[in-house]
């Protein structure tokens, strides 16, 4: 047994073209772009705020 646990999805990641399609807001949050870091967030059926966060190499 490692001591390193590996991240791993609950659930795969609807296509962009579903988002899209279904019209689902996605809201673009540019607060951390000068660290370098792209930020949105979408909203899902049961009222949550789902926050998606991608670093951008340099």
């Amino acid at each position: 047994m490692t001591t390193q646990t590996l991240s791993r999805p609950l659930v795969t990641l609807m296509p962009v073209t579903y988002i899209h399609h279904n019209n689902i807001q996605v809201i673009d949050d540019k607060a951390r772009a000068d660290e370098g870091v792209r930020r949105f967030y979408l909203n899902d059926s049961f009222g949550n705020r789902l926050k998606f966060l991608e670093w951008l190499s340099s």
